[in-house]
Parts: C-alpha cells; sequence; structure tokens
C-alpha cells in the first residue's frame, strides 16, 4: 500500500469518527440542564475530540499556546485559559438568565448566542476542536430557548470566517450576529405556520437592524470591545 493511500485511509476514518463523536456530543447538548459550566464545557469537547487527540488533551483546557487559522486574532497565552473561562461562562450564564422564550427576547437570545461564539474562540480553550465545541454550544443555548439549532454549521465557511475577521476589525459584534441570524432563518421556511412564522418575522427584523448597525458604525477600531475580559493588555 502506497503512504499516499495510506494516508487517504486515515483521514477518512477519522472523517467518520469526528462525524461520529459530534452526534454523541449532541446527544449530550440535547440532555444538558442547569447552567452552562466548565464541566459541560468539558463533556462536550471529550465527546467530540475523543480519539482524536491524546487522552491528555481531551476534555481538558490546553496547557500551550496557539494559534487561529486564517484570523488576525492571537488566542491568550494558555495560563490565562482557566480564569478567562471562568469570566466568560459567569458572563454568559448572567445574560441568559435576563432572556426569556418570549419574540420580544428573542434580538437578545441571539446577540448573547453571537457573543457566546466569539468570545469562546477568541479564547480558544481547547488544544484542538474549539470549533465544534462553540458551534455545539450555539445549538445548546437555541434549544434551551425552544429555537430550532443549527446543529452543523456552517457550510459557508469564508463568510463564517469572514464575519469573525469582521469583529476582530471593528469591534462590532452585529457582523457575526448578522452571519448567524440568516443561519437561524434558513431553519424555519417561508411556509411555516404558527409561532414558526412568528419566530421567522422576527429573524428578519433582526438581520435587517444589525444590517443597519453595521452601515452605521462608526470608524473601525483597532482593538476588539466585544467583551470587557479583552480589555487586559495580556490578551494578546
Amino acid at each position: 500500500m502506497s503512504e499516499l493511500v495510506n494516508k487517504e485511509i486515515i483521514n477518512e476514518e477519522k472523517a467518520k469518527l469526528a462525524f461520529r463523536n459530534y452526534h454523541q456530543a449532541l446527544q449530550y447538548v440535547n440532555s444538558v440542564k442547569g447552567e452552562i459550566n466548565h464541566t459541560v464545557v468539558w463533556r462536550i469537547h471529550s465527546l467530540c475530540i475523543s480519539g482524536l487527540l491524546p487522552e491528555s488533551a481531551t476534555g481538558k483546557y490546553r496547557t500551550m499556546n496557539v494559534g487561529i487559522s486564517r484570523s488576525s486574532r492571537t488566542p491568550p497565552h494558555w495560563e490565562r485559559v482557566g480564569d478567562l473561562m471562568d469570566n466568560f461562562l459567569k458572563d454568559l450564564n448572567s445574560r441568559l438568565d435576563k432572556c426569556s422564550r418570549s419574540l420580544n427576547d428573542l434580538p437578545c437570545l441571539i446577540e448573547t448566542i453571537a457573543f457566546a461564539h466569539y468570545v469562546f474562540e477568541r479564547i480558544h480553550p481547547f488544544e484542538d476542536g474549539n470549533g465544534r465545541v462553540g458551534r455545539l454550544l450555539c445549538d445548546l443555548i437555541a434549544k434551551r430557548f425552544r429555537i430550532r439549532p443549527m446543529i452543523i454549521w456552517p457550510p459557508e465557511r469564508e463568510k463564517y470566517i469572514e464575519a469573525l475577521e469582521a469583529v476582530n476589525r471593528s469591534g462590532n459584534l452585529a457582523h457575526l450576529t448578522l452571519f448567524l441570524a440568516n443561519k437561524f432563518l434558513e431553519r424555519y421556511p417561508e411556509n411555516d405556520f404558527g409561532n414558526n412564522r412568528n419566530i421567522r418575522n422576527t429573524l428578519q427584523e433582526i438581520i435587517e437592524e444589525q444590517e443597519e448597525k453595521i452601515e452605521n458604525q462608526e470608524n473601525m477600531r483597532k482593538e476588539t470591545e466585544v467583551w470587557g475580559g479583552f480589555a487586559n493588555p495580556c490578551f494578546e
């Protein structure tokens, strides 16, 4: 067997394992009750990455510095990850407590999901698998508030990366909120009826509002100001 063929087989097996892992993690996400804490995040990562990373890096925050492919931002030093995640989870749960299941609070919920995903990916708490865990956290929040989750996303990888980078450059979370609102909208087709139609209409209003925020944003800022936890000069 040639080396090239052997690598293709290994890559295919890893892809199958990653797919199975993701759906096992999704089943766990569907069962989570109560606040989102370190244990929940560790468990999601453990299920997502099982067999793909050494056991020493599975379900544990990273103990090394890492980079983010195609990102203009560098994740914080690994020694800061624990404290940053602690502050982030407290902030996230506080924000979620302020959101209700009312349609009037749907804008608050979508913005909170965007906040959660962006900050989690900026901290990049794990050696690998951060994207998968971050997306599952989004779906966990959505399902808790009875919004149809996005499940495995995004197929539009370029648009996703562009949205994250736009937030990096401007400090304006509206770029990612807009992307996510459009993703949620795809889960509510035009022929939906009843409350689902109301959700679709509200999502369309959120999209229009975020587009307006982007159009009217001030000059691009040098540093991201989405979360106060990033103000520490040691973050970079």
